[in-house]
């Protein structure tokens, strides 16, 4: 470490030295700023991206908690409709309920149970709207 006014007047003397001898050369002083620079400047990123990484996995955790709720909520509707209405024979539909997750499919399955004439029926919409897989 210089003192600050030596410091001064050597970046003095580089600068001249530059002009005189119309160079393009960096210092070693102007090297150590640059990679500090460049290293806080990389430090700085990867803090940054950390807190919007972590920040965007609580947002998709919520989103995802509250979509797997609401699924679960209309797997169990259905299942209570489905019971009250065609008793312990309702437990042959719970399996197809249960392989559904689209909560839009989950809706029409709701009304389907509570309109359906005959849990037969309900049993061939419900597998109507299976993936292709299963």
């Amino acid at each position: 470490m210089l003192p600050e006014t030596f410091e001064k007047q050597l970046e003095e003397f580089i600068e001249q030295y530059k002009r005189e001898r119309r160079t393009t050369f960096v210092s070693r002083i102007e090297r150590q700023a640059i990679e500090r620079g460049l290293l806080q400047g990389i430090e700085q990123g990867i803090q940054q991206g950390i807190q919007q990484g972590i920040q965007q996995g609580i947002q998709q955790g919520i989103q995802q908690g509250i979509q797997q709720g609401r699924v679960e909520s209309l797997r169990r509707a259905i299942t209570r409709v489905l019971t009250r209405r065609f008793g312990e024979a309702a437990e042959n539909a719970r399996a197809l309920v249960e392989q559904i997750s689209a909560p839009e499919t989950l809706e029409l399955l709701h009304d389907a149970a509570l309109d359906t004439s005959d849990l037969r029926a309900f049993i061939e919409q419900a597998r109507a709207y299976l993936p292709p897989h299963s």
